[in-house]
């Protein structure tokens, strides 16, 4: 288990230099914090932005300081569960953002993310940074 689940934005804030995500990722660089990822965030960087090889290669290296999660049956299907409650039609994003919160949930973590108002519709712990 780690201390935290980075969430998509966390990445995209840190490659653009936002300073709240440098300061969380200085700890992750330093050891002085354990963090993790879904592999749902990477192919979320991956399909959604025109992404240069630099980029690839700045994400690559960040990612290799966390730990991976896949997504599991069982988060798969909490976030449907989830999903199914909202009653409403849902965006294709808010659904990557379920299957995201099911993950952190499943393993204890709290979702670092900016994106509070997508993730409190979840029951999982959030830490805006």
């Amino acid at each position: 288990m780690a201390d935290a689940l980075l969430d998509t934005t966390f990445f995209i804030d840190i490659r653009r230099g936002d300073n709240d995500a440098s300061a969380v990722w200085s700890y992750i660089v330093s050891g002085q914090m354990a963090a993790s990822y879904c592999t749902l965030s990477a192919f979320e960087l991956w399909v959604a932005r025109g992404m240069s090889h630099a980029e690839e290669v700045f994400y690559g290296f960040a990612f290799a300081f966390l730990d991976e999660v896949p997504v599991t049956r069982a988060a798969a299907t909490q976030a449907a569960v989830w999903l199914r409650e909202l009653k409403t039609p849902y965006p294709e994003a808010l659904a990557r953002d379920a299957l995201i919160a099911a993950v952190a949930r499943e393993r204890g973590e709290p979702i670092y993310t900016r994106n509070i108002r997508d993730f409190q519709r979840f029951p999982v712990r959030l830490v805006r940074y």
